[in-house]
């Protein structure tokens, strides 16, 4: 039987004014996500929106946060309890007595449906925010190319969502052809029904190559303005501590990705995802070709010979983070 409301009912019902948890982007009782390329900080950045929101405090990186319960439950199924532990352990320096400590909680594994433990988690104790990191290994329906199956498995969370009044923030990564310094709906990996779904979604990429800035801004948003969708904001992200730190809030650039940062991604494809240059690798005619078809832009064999020698160059320093296949 379906369930009705009428306009008149709609227009006596008192609905909250705001819904925000953290400035104009996540938004309780909805689904948000966040994406971005490897090694950009994506759960690190998590992590301290998560300690902001358990501690109390007003304000993460600038913008206000607007928190009821100050409680988190973060399912971390990419990284279990021993890699989270170490990292809590090293980079937070926080007081395991603090009674904050107590309203940040872990699940590293679980039985049968993901959803439906949540679903009970959440009746039992008010959350703010649940993160899921991430989609892909939350995931259940067949094949994350189908769309169907996609926006059935969230249409589950999203219900969960609006049932708790509680934001959920999936991490999801990009596909291959997603760059990790811009990124866009069209970059997340699998399905289309991803972002479709989800009321915001966010991405965290790096500024440019050996940059500590991050740049954080919006790829889809329903009902966030045109005027906040073209701003981004630049985070610095110290690795050593694993912290974030607000630097400015900048218009967002209409302009195509810089042509060295495109040698530098072609070159990089072509190493690692190619293994050219290696004896089991393609020629670089052959790879020049892939490259093209990947890319979407011609590139001769001669140019990416020249790529991949800079590439090697710049990044077979071993105390670069960017590795180079051998």
């Amino acid at each position: 039987m379906l369930k009705m409301m009428t306009a008149k009912e709609i227009l006596n019902k008192v609905y909250p004014e705001d819904t925000s948890l953290w400035g104009p982007y996540i938004e309780k009782g909805d689904l948000n996500g966040l994406i971005g390329g490897s090694d950009t900080g994506k759960s690190s950045f998590l992590r301290a929106l998560a300690l902001a929101i358990v501690k109390g405090e007003k304000k993460f990186l600038g913008l206000p946060l607007k928190v009821k319960y100050n409680r988190v439950l973060i399912v971390s199924i990419e990284d279990g309890e021993l890699a989270v532990g170490r990292v809590f352990q090293r980079f937070y320096n926080e007081n395991p007595d603090d009674p904050h400590m107590d309203n940040l909680k872990f699940v590293f594994e679980y039985e049968d449906d993901l959803g439906k433990g949540l679903d009970e988690a959440c009746s039992e104790t008010k959350f703010d925010l649940v993160i899921i990191d991430c989609f892909s290994d939350a995931y259940t329906g067949s094949s994350g190319n189908d769309q169907m199956d996609v926006k059935k498995f969230l249409r589950a969370y999203d219900q969960m969502a609006k049932k708790h009044e509680v934001a959920i923030l999936f991490l999801h990564h990009l596909n291959k052809k997603g760059s990790e310094f811009s990124a866009s709906k069209r970059d997340v990996m699998g399905s289309a029904a991803f972002e479709q779904k989800l009321r915001c979604v966010l991405s965290l990429n790096k500024h440019q190559p050996g940059s500590t800035t991050r740049v954080l801004k919006v790829v889809k948003g329903n009902y966030i303005s045109t005027a906040i969708k073209n701003k981004e904001l630049h985070l610095n992200f110290n690795e050593k501590e694993m912290k974030f730190e607000y630097l400015k809030t900048a218009e967002m650039t209409q302009e195509k990705i810089d042509p060295e940062i495109r040698k530098i991604e072609i070159a990089k494809y072509a190493v690692e995802e190619l293994g050219v240059g290696t004896p089991e690798g393609p020629s670089y005619k052959e790879a020049a070709k892939q490259v093209g078809e990947h890319f979407g832009d011609h590139v001769s064999h001669g140019a990416l010979h020249k790529y991949v020698k800079v590439f090697k160059n710049r990044y077979d320093d071993p105390e670069n983070k960017v590795t180079v296949s051998p």
